[in-house]
């Protein structure tokens, strides 16, 4: 089910660069001098079938994915409580009940989460960003590297994001555990 959701995801990441490309070669077709409607309905029709196209690969990509996710995030925490079981108690009294609970239901929601709609985004996106910068070098080469030299930029504040992203789910993480507490 997940590699059947990333296919689909993959497939829609590439659909998505559809009406940028086509509205780009329909400008291309009027740049060039007079034209009539019936010269630009193809590239309308593939505006509007890329749009369509996606909404379904969305759907099926999504469907697969949480179903896979769910699957895997019930297996995640199955295994974990049948972990806590057998193991003393004592091993446990480390941990407050609430610690425990936010790890059964929240850090699974997270795993299913991570799995799925954010793999699949990530995944879409960089088949789309693909699809988008090879256009743009087939189009204008200077534009392909312009846009290159911001991706490295993104990529060199990933480390500091990852940072400040590890605090936000501590902080995150230790006020669940809290208001479960509390609870």
């Amino acid at each position: 089910l997940f590699q059947r959701a990333m296919v689909f995801t993959f497939l829609e990441g590439l659909v998505t660069a559809g009406p940028v490309i086509a509205v780009a070669l329909g400008l291309m077709r009027l740049a060039q001098g007079p034209v009539d409607a019936m010269a630009l309905l193809p590239y309308a029709v593939a505006v509007v079938a890329a749009v369509v196209l996606r909404i379904i690969l969305i759907r099926l990509a999504w469907s697969s994915g949480f179903r896979a996710g769910n699957v895997a995030t019930e297996a995640i925490r199955n295994r974990l409580v049948a972990h806590m079981r057998a193991v003393p108690l004592g091993a446990l009294g480390r941990w407050s009940a609430a610690r425990l609970a936010t790890l059964v239901t929240e850090d699974g929601r997270w795993i299913n989460e991570a799995s799925t709609f954010t793999l699949n985004r990530l995944f879409g996106g960089l088949a789309a960003g693909l699809c988008l910068l090879l256009a743009a070098a087939w189009f204008d080469p200077a534009t392909a590297l312009a846009v290159l030299f911001a991706f490295g930029l993104g990529l060199l504040s990933l480390p500091v994001a990852g940072r400040i992203l590890k605090g936000v789910i501590a902080r995150r993480n230790a006020e669940l555990t809290d208001i479960s507490q509390r609870i």
